[in-house]
């Protein structure tokens, strides 16, 4: 008799699917495009520049690209060389890589112009941030498998989102954090609420011991934001 698939397993392919839907949804009517964009730009734009234009000065990219205008909204800089550098790391161009190469292949195959932002390109992205994002939650599973009981829990922020949160594309951000949230309550049992009263009682305590309070008004003397408990 085949092995019936875990419920974890059914909720990151859910979730997958989840992804894929809304990607379609948000490119196809244009409610937020292109995929690389905003700073997505400065983050990507090693790729182009390296493999296609052979030039990390950026000066053909940006000629090709941007009218010879420098993104500097996208983290393009400029030295005091004159040079142009990019203010991102290239770690995520590197994760982008073997998508960029798809699209480049495909697009030599068919015969357009190879300028590293055209359709397939932009789609390849998307293409790569679903896959990271399956790749990571059955990672996560697999960790959380070993190391802890099925009660644990992985939620939200209690509070409104962080403000990196509300720089993600929604192709991203919307099966992120519904997939953080079917996996809470779908593969974690009742021990999550149980840990998170734990938690909580922690802060709580924390906060109310008298090293907690001359902690917190350390805190808000100098401008930090002090722990907080929620209701």
């Amino acid at each position: 008799m085949p092995r019936r698939p875990s419920t974890t397993t059914i909720v990151i392919a859910g979730t997958a699917a989840l992804g894929i839907l809304s990607a379609v949804l948000i490119y196809t009517f244009r409610w937020n495009s292109p995929p690389i964009r905003s700073d997505g730009v400065g983050h990507y734009l090693y790729l182009p520049a390296a493999l296609i234009d052979h030039d990390l000065t950026l000066e053909k990219t940006v000629r090709r690209d941007f009218g010879g205008q420098r993104p500097e909204a996208a983290g393009v800089n400029r030295a005091e060389t004159g040079r142009m550098l990019i203010k991102y790391p290239v770690g995520e161009a590197i994760l982008l890589l073997p998508f960029f190469a798809v699209a480049h292949l495909i697009t030599l195959g068919v015969g357009l112009e190879p300028n590293g932002f055209s359709t397939v390109y932009q789609y390849a992205t998307v293409a790569a941030g679903l896959t990271y994002m399956t790749v990571g939650l059955l990672a996560l599973a697999a960790l959380l498998r070993r190391t802890f009981s099925p009660g644990v829990t992985i939620g939200r922020p209690r509070s409104g989102r962080s403000p990196a949160a509300r720089n993600f594309s929604p192709s991203r951000d919307m099966p992120v954090g519904s997939g953080l949230w079917l996996f809470r309550r779908t593969a974690c049992g009742s021990s999550a609420s149980v840990a998170a009263k734990s938690w909580n009682g922690k802060l709580h305590h924390q906060r109310k011991s008298p090293l907690g309070k001359a902690q917190s008004k350390r805190r808000l003397r100098i401008g930090l934001p002090t722990a907080s408990v929620g209701k």
